[in-house]
């Protein structure tokens, strides 16, 4: 992602991406600026499922904020 100029949508929907895995691609995001759209609905960044399960962890929410 760093160096991709052309790629302007991206959709990591259900993949199970969890807070390290969102804190990583934070900093993929940080250097493109091709980039328009991102989805990432179905994941698991901030550790829980969409039942709440799991352990609570916002440092991949918090790295994605502040791209």
């Amino acid at each position: 992602m760093k160096v991709n100029r052309t790629l302007t949508l991206l959709d990591l929907s259900g993949n199970g991406i969890g807070p390290k895995g969102a804190a990583l691609l934070s900093e993929g995001l940080l250097a493109n600026e091709a980039l328009t759209t991102l989805s990432l609905s179905d994941n698991l960044i901030v550790g829980l499922n969409e039942r709440n399960f799991g352990t609570f962890d916002p440092t991949g929410l918090m790295a994605l904020c502040s791209v």
